[in-house]
């Protein structure tokens, strides 16, 4: 006997096919994190910064407006002795692969400054193993070669590494805490530098600049928020009896009733 609808019209074949709803997944609003590919040197935004209530404690945040959630690095945590404020389950993929990978991480609560002091913004990060390692930037080399930075003194360094290390990544739903709507320009091509509670932040192209290993490309995670969401399987019934999705409903009061 052929499906019918609600009110014994049959349910067309068109119909059931469009009413075929795939099995389950956590919903992947990709939050894409720190991407770098090719051998073109980038600054990114980064900044040093302290975590309040933590003597002698400095970490390496990078600013990321690609990714939706803030992270940390479990040698940060351990380091810092931080102690989970909760467990939420998040659903991690690879860049670039569609499979899903559901884990439970923890959620840690920190306070960061400026080396200087200041502000201090609160921020929640999920706990994981690894963010990023890039290239360092000489900011004495940057200072030299675009006369808009000049005068900048900008919160990061490297000292004498060649790869700095990132504890924090700060997304979007805490970057714009941070950010105080100050920039420097220069030309099209130039690097800016951007203002921050942390301090002064380089972003952008480096006029002349190659990575020095030309094979890089680090390609770390794309995280989402793992929801289970049983109104989907709702809807997906509602779909169902729902006429106009038929595309078999009546005007008609008798009908509407």
């Amino acid at each position: 006997m052929p499906n019918q609808s609600p009110l014994g019209e049959p349910i067309t074949k068109e119909a059931q096919t469009s009413l075929s709803t795939p099995p389950l997944k956590p919903q992947a609003n990709s939050c894409v994190g720190n991407v770098q590919c090719g051998t073109e040197k980038v600054a990114l935004q980064t900044a040093l910064a302290r975590v309040d209530g933590k003597l002698g404690s400095k970490v390496r945040v990078l600013f990321d407006t690609g990714s939706h959630k803030s992270f940390i690095t479990n040698k940060a945590v351990n380091s810092l002795g931080l102690r989970p404020v909760k467990q939420e389950t998040l659903g991690i993929k690879v860049f670039g692969k569609t499979e899903v990978d559901v884990e439970v991480k923890d959620v840690v609560e920190l306070s960061l400054t400026s080396l200087s002091g200041g502000k201090s913004v609160r921020i929640q990060c999920y706990t994981i193993d690894d963010i990023a390692n890039i290239e360092c930037v000489n900011m004495s080399d940057v200072k030299q070669t675009y006369q808009h930075l000049k005068t900048v003194y900008f919160s990061d360094f490297c000292g004498s590494q060649r790869e700095l290390q990132v504890d924090v990544l700060i997304g979007a739903n805490f970057l714009w805490q941070f950010q105080e709507g100050e920039s420097i320009r220069g030309g099209p091509e130039e690097p800016v530098a951007v203002k921050t509670t942390l301090g002064w932040t380089l972003s952008g192209p480096l006029r002349g600049g190659k990575l020095t290993n030309v094979s890089t490309s680090n390609v770390n995670f794309v995280l989402s928020q793992a929801k289970h969401d049983k109104h989907r399987l709702e809807e997906s019934v509602h779909r169902l009896w729902d006429l106009d999705s038929l595309g078999i409903r009546e005007k008609d009061e008798v009908h509407e009733n």
